[in-house]
């Protein structure tokens, strides 16, 4: 029994085997007492493992069957030589030395603990070694304390060397180069090593578990079915090629070798495969069948002959062109020798050459001959060794080209060359043919223009005959040919046989080799002196022609120019720039008659300062080269000043201007009369020539017409002016009376004491007189539009607050006519840039003439909407219509297609103008359609709508309820009539007012009251309203007094003239309660600015 010798230093109870419950998989037990120390070994002896037990001090006190077995002998008990852990070698599993001293049971007894599973290695003494996992724990005795310890030891040799094992098989997967994968018999991948990630680009984590099917392209998914039903079967699989699918979508050839995985029963689970990518070789194998291929077709289609025979020659391979060329088909060709095939002759001369080309090494070429029935077939042949793979001849090879053609075509050659020189020597000119050494042939026109033998030209000889100022520019210009390799031409003098130099013309082409060389040229020299004498002549013709096209179109371009101004100094200037760029001088007056045409005046120079302009302006009445071309009707030329007796008093004036010539012009109209003189000045001494003068009188013509059409447009602008002046005079002269016959009205509507008819009558004479209020704004708004006087206050609006702010303008007419207006506007705003005043004039004026042309009772739509990206709006009416001849003139000014209507309505016929005049300025379009008379009529206007701002201006329509402030006010008027209802107007507007009817009285006024307003009519005699005004904001005390101007004249210019001389506002006549209502109003804003608030500033 291995237990049999046991410790006999005094009874030790077991109270914990931690090792033993451990390796036995045991529960705790209880402490072990003296009395179970015997069932305690047999419990050792009975464990599958090693075991062994030390006393406190480390000597063996009890060992099991198993660990003498792992020892390799039995230990000795109670020896301490065998302390610890018996007489054997430990080692770390890295193969480092353990000392006995060091060991696992060593080091539990020192600090009484317990180590459980610690690899280490033993070796026993014999020198092999076993991996054993120990489990030691401490042993105590019955009071607690630890009197030894156990140490289970379990062989983990062959489980180490399986894993070492699994390790190195993995390392070599891992290394391998070919893919290696496993998978189930259903083809789902169990292990993926690294070549198969480099061969398919999926890593293991992205295939490992999923169907090998991912890497079979989609036609070959038979092919693993067939594989994984073989392989169930136990049937071997051959490596084969097939094609696999990467991860990047391409394809790779690969060998596949297929290995069955089985478990410990034999039974197949599985399949190994290993693939192999070939594609490096499929390619090859390919491309070496493409070079096959490719070969065999070139040979077959190579134009010429081509064959191969072998050492006995016989031939093995022939192409197309040797099959024509020999006349037979391939197969009768294949297998047989030349003597065969050829006359003995022929089939000598063709293996002398074979034998030839083998002694040779390296290929020899030859011109072999082959009888044809159509006749000899000459062909250049290249023959050369092929060599077998030691190195040596194994066959020839052969390459032909038949040259039959080219043969024959040397003999034409020879043919045509003969030719040639016959022809050349009866050309009646000078043939000549160069070399790369120089002239090599002439022909006989050539000699005998030289009257020279052909030794005197050849080489480079023939140049001592070119003139010597053109000898170096034609050697020049024909190297510079050779070295480029083009033709050449060149004009030069050559000696004649008589001695004269005559021109010729010489051209010549350049000769190459089949490669490319440049062999030399031939040429032909023409004698060309009687042409180009006659060209010389042409040459002077064109000339003239071509600069009398060039002063044509300097004429030309000067009336484009001239043609795209109306004002008179641009077109002088232009006169006089061309005038002095035809005589090529930089010095010129243009002068023009006054208006009594008695003497000139100059109104246009170039090249003369403001000293000599002022004293020439001095001379000029008197005399001078100007004077007296005015006087003689017609041109002045004089070529020096210093030597014109004509010019003497006048000689120090050009001196100090630098002149010495002058050419005097008249500008002549086409009836003769003489506006002025155009002159040119010269520097030195200078008479003009013909062409100069021509130019110059047509340049005066020219000039003299936009003269004329510029004076015209001065007259039409004056004109024009007068008639602005007559409208605005008229407008004043109409308002003036307006004024107070319409202030009267708003102060007895403001009186309120009339009775009803009184009421009535006075609403229908007010009314009369808004329409001829309206009938004076009109014409002024026309006369405004046709000067572009108009400037549009744009801001981005709401449509819809401009159609009910139209709709409030026309509705007093709409409803004394008795009509119906429906009224449709957008469910969204439409944002449009517009000037609100000006947009709700043109819509206005639309519903005011489809009430006015509309029978009493009548219907009127109003619409409003989006369509097209534009804002439409469309007046529509039920009224008299429109005919269809009449509709393209509705918009003219002072159109009235339907007189004796118009007339009964009333009206000048402008309304529709300015309608559409404003509607253009916003970049819109207003149109009228009707179906015709007695059907209605309907106007629409478009324009463009903008992006809305966050918030649409706001149409202030509510009126403002606040008191209006009390102010001090003085009114200046002349007229007596309209001061005393504009003062009352204000009066009952609940303001202090006093008047007077003069500006100096007012001043005087101004200073005792200092009133918060003034309102000041413009036209008063002995002081009008703007010294008026100049003198207010000439007094200090008066600083803070606000300025307001009364005229009829309501033009852009009078707000402008109103500005300037200090006024605040500028009121037109008739001024409205509301206009006075809202001056006043703004002043009891505290924010506002009374002088200038926004758009109401300077307005009528």
């Amino acid at each position: 029994m291995h237990g049999a010798s046991r410790s006999r230093r005094g009874g030790c109870g077991v109270r914990s085997v931690l090792g033993l419950k451990q390796s036995m998989n045991m529960a705790p037990a209880p402490p072990f007492n003296v009395s179970d120390v015997g069932l305690f070994h047999r419990l050792l002896d009975a464990l599958p493992a090693a075991a062994y037990m030390c006393d406190r001090d480390g000597l063996v006190t009890y060992y099991n069957r198993r660990a003498a077995e792992i020892w390799g002998r039995a230990p000795r008990l109670n020896d301490p030589g065998d302390r610890f852990c018996g007489s054997f070698k430990l080692f770390t599993l890295d193969g480092d030395s353990i000392s006995r001293d060091a060991c696992w049971m060593a080091r539990a007894l020192a600090e009484k603990r317990e180590y459980t599973g610690q690899e280490v290695v033993i070796e026993r003494p014999d020198g092999s070694r076993v991996t054993v996992l120990a489990h030691i724990s401490p042993v105590c005795n019955s009071t607690g304390e630890v009197c030894g310890a156990v140490n289970v030891l379990v062989d983990v040799s062959e489980r180490r060397q399986a894993t070492e094992d699994r390790a190195l098989l993995a390392a070599i997967v891992d290394s391998s180069e070919d893919a290696i994968v496993s998978k189930t018999l259903e083809g789902i991948i169990l292990s993926w090593n690294a070549g198969a990630q480099r061969l398919f680009g999926y890593s293991a984590e992205e295939v490992v578990g999923g169907s090998i099917t991912r890497i079979i392209p989609p036609d070959r998914l038979s092919e693993e079915t067939n594989i994984l039903a073989r392989l169930r079967r136990g049937e071997r699989i051959e490596s084969f090629e097939t094609v696999r699918v990467r991860k990047d979508g391409t394809f790779v050839d690969v060998s596949l070798t297929i290995s069955p995985v089985r478990d410990a029963n034999g039974r197949i689970i599985g399949a190994s495969k290993i693939a192999r990518d070939v594609s490096r070789r499929k390619r090859a194998e390919r491309a070496l069948a493409d070079s096959e291929q490719r070969f065999a077709r070139f040979m077959r289609h190579l134009p010429g002959l081509a064959w191969i025979k072998d050492l006995d020659g016989r031939y093995v391979f022939v192409n197309d062109g040797a099959e024509r060329a020999f006349g037979r088909p391939i197969e009768q060709i294949c297998g047989r020798t030349d003597g065969e095939l050829f006359d003995p002759q022929t089939a000598a001369k063709f293996r002398e050459n074979d034998a030839r080309a083998l002694a040779s090494g390296g290929g020899i070429e030859a011109v072999e001959t082959l009888n044809h029935a159509d006749g000899l077939h000459h062909s250049i042949v290249s023959k050369f060794p092929i060599l077998g793979a030691d190195g040596r001849p194994a066959m020839v090879g052969g390459m032909a080209i038949d040259i039959t053609e080219r043969v024959k075509m040397e003999d034409a050659l020879r043919e045509s060359e003969s030719r040639f020189r016959h022809m050349a020597d009866h050309v009646p000119a000078l043939i000549w043919v160069n070399s790369q050494d120089g002239c090599e042939y002439v022909n006989r026109e050539y000699l005998r223009f030289l009257g020279q033998p052909l030794e005197a030209v050849q080489g480079d000889k023939w140049a001592q005959f070119a003139h010597p100022s053109d000898r170096a520019a034609y050697v020049k210009g024909y190297r510079e040919a050779v070295a480029a390799g083009r033709p050449f031409h060149a004009e030069f003098r050559f000696r004649r046989a008589d001695g004269e130099y005559r021109w010729m013309r010489s051209s010549g082409v350049p000769r190459f080799t089949a490669d490319g060389s440049l062999i030399g040229y031939v040429g032909c020299s023409i004698d060309i002196e009687d042409a180009k004498r006659s060209s010389e002549n042409l040459y002077a013709v064109k000339n003239a022609l071509a600069d009398q096209l060039a002063d044509l179109r300097r004429l030309h371009d000067m009336s484009v120019r001239l043609s795209k101004s109306l004002e008179l100094q641009p077109i002088l200037e232009e006169t006089l720039r061309t005038a002095t760029a035809i005589e090529g001088t930089e010095m010129g007056l243009l002068s023009l008659c006054d208006a009594q045409r008695t003497r000139l005046e100059i109104r246009a120079s170039i090249g003369f300062d403001e000293t000599f302009l002022a004293a020439a302006n001095n001379v000029a009445p008197e005399g001078g080269a100007c004077r007296a071309c005015f006087v003689a009707r017609g041109r002045t030329v004089i070529e020096d000043v210093e030597a014109d007796p004509d010019f003497a008093d006048y000689l120090e004036l050009a001196r100090r201007a630098g002149f010495r010539a002058v050419h005097s012009t008249p500008l002549a109209t086409r009836s003769g009369e003489v506006v002025g003189v155009l002159s040119t000045h010269f520097r030195r001494p200078h008479r003009p020539t013909d062409r100069e003068m021509h130019l110059v009188d047509l340049c005066a013509r020219q000039a003299v017409d936009f003269i004329e059409n510029a004076r015209l447009y001065d007259e039409l602008r004056e004109a024009d002016r007068r008639k602005d002046e007559f409208l605005a005079t008229l407008a004043h002269e109409l308002r003036n009376p307006l004024a107070p016959i319409s202030n009267a009205f708003q102060f007895f509507r403001l009186d309120g004491d009339l009775s009803p008819t009184s009421m009535r009558v006075l609403a229908i004479v007010e009314q009369q007189v808004q329409h001829l209020v309206r009938l004076v704004d009109d014409l002024l708004e026309v006369s405004r539009i046709t000067r572009g006087k108009i400037d549009l206050r744009r801001e981005t609006t709401d449509l819809a607050s401009l159609i009910l702010a139209a709709v409030e303008t026309s509705r007093p007419q709409i409803e004394a006519a008795g009509h119906q207006l429906a009224l449709t506007l957008p469910p969204e705003p439409i944002a449009i840039e517009a000037d609100p005043v000006r947009m709700t004039q043109v819509l206005a004026n639309l519903l005011n003439n489809a009430a006015k042309f509309t029978e009493p009772g009548g219907q009127i739509w109003l619409t409003a909407r989006r369509e097209n990206g534009e804002a439409l709006v469309s007046v529509r009416d039920s009224g008299i219509g429109i005919a269809a001849e009449n509709l393209p003139r509705i918009f003219e000014t002072f159109a009235q297609v339907d007189r004796s209507l118009n007339r009964s309505q009333g009206g000048l016929g402008l309304g529709l103008t300015l309608a559409r005049s404003l509607t253009q300025m916003h970049g819109g379009r207003l149109t009228a359609a009707s179906a015709g008379p007695g059907l209605g009529s309907e106007f629409t206007v478009r324009l463009p709508t903008v992006r809305p701002p966050a918030r649409l201006r706001a149409d202030d329509a509510e009126t403002d309820q606040q008191p209006l402030p009390v102010k001090n006010v003085l009114v200046v008027d002349d007229s007596e009539s309209a001061q005393y209802v504009l003062s009352k107007l204000l009066d009952k507007l609940g303001q202090h007012v006093r008047a007077t009817n003069q500006a100096a009285e007012g001043i005087a006024m101004a200073l005792e009251d200092r009133p918060d307003i003034i309102f000041s009519d413009v036209a008063m005699p002995l002081m009008d309203g703007y010294e008026f005004a100049r003198r207010i904001r000439l007094c200090p005390e008066l600083d803070g007094v606000l300025l307001v101007a009364l005229t009829g004249y309501g033009q852009d210019s009078d707000r402008e003239m109103a500005r300037r001389a200090g006024f605040d506002h500028h009121l037109t006549k008739p001024v409205s309660a509301a206009s006075l209502r809202e001056l006043l109003r703004r002043l009891a804003t505290p924010s506002a600015d009374a002088r200038n608030f926004g758009n109401g500033a300077f307005s009528s």
